[in-house]
């Protein structure tokens, strides 16, 4: 067997796992007179929610229109060094840990979040990354895994891992700029609907059964 030629870019696709779109509602940002940026997933040093705290310290020194939402379940001792940070940097009034939610708890609080956060060292297709998007959210990522894949320039910015400066600034761009919110937000959804919801996913891979079939 030519095991070469069987793993090529010709005898390889992309099929992205699909995601459930959830129905159409009215977006609100800016609920409570600041920008809510949202993590979710499990505390720990591989979600890097470690970055967007250190971003956090740079912003407070620039705006306090924000609030960072951490949301998911933790390690105890990582999440103990991230709470002596916010203390030693007064940040108790800017980060919110919601704990562990299930999925429907999730969506329902993304509802009233404005900007999605993927700082994962590692992550493949990125699920959340999506949910997001099908929230209307922007998302700020890192350029690791598929997360530039998933993320174009009209919903989302991306950034280098561990770059908690960058991060702040891009984080500030919204709070400056809070019409970007329900532009970039709306350009999320079409882009997650297109290309990453359950329909678009079956449809691929019937495509790639027929041609399959069809080959001589």
């Amino acid at each position: 067997m030519n095991e070469r030629k069987l793993c090529s870019p010709d005898n390889t696709r992309i099929i992205y796992n699909g995601i459930r779109v959830p129905d159409s509602y009215e977006k609100k940002f800016l609920q409570d007179d600041r920008v809510n940026f949202c993590i979710v997933g499990g505390i720990s040093k591989g979600k890097n929610q470690i970055m967007a705290i250190n971003a956090c310290i740079k912003l407070k020194s620039l705006t306090d229109k924000f609030m960072l939402n951490i949301i998911g379940s933790c390690n105890e001792q990582y999440l103990n060094e991230l709470q002596e940070i916010i203390r030693t940097n007064d940040l108790d009034n800017y980060v919110k840990f919601w704990g562990r939610q299930d999925y429907e708890n999730v969506n329902q609080i993304l509802r009233n979040m404005d900007v999605g956060l993927m700082l994962s060292r590692r992550e493949a297709f990125g699920r959340v990354t999506v949910e997001y998007m099908l929230n209307y959210m922007p998302v700020i990522g890192v350029n690791t895994g598929a997360t530039p894949e998933i993320i174009d320039n009209e919903s989302g910015f991306i950034c280098e891992l561990d770059d908690s400066g960058k991060l702040a600034d891009l984080m500030q761009k919204f709070i400056t700029n809070p019409e970007l919110l329900a532009k970039m937000g709306s350009n999320a959804r079409e882009r997650a609907i297109k290309n990453f919801s359950l329909e678009h996913n079956t449809d691929e891979i019937y495509k790639l059964y027929q041609e399959i079939l069809t080959r001589k």
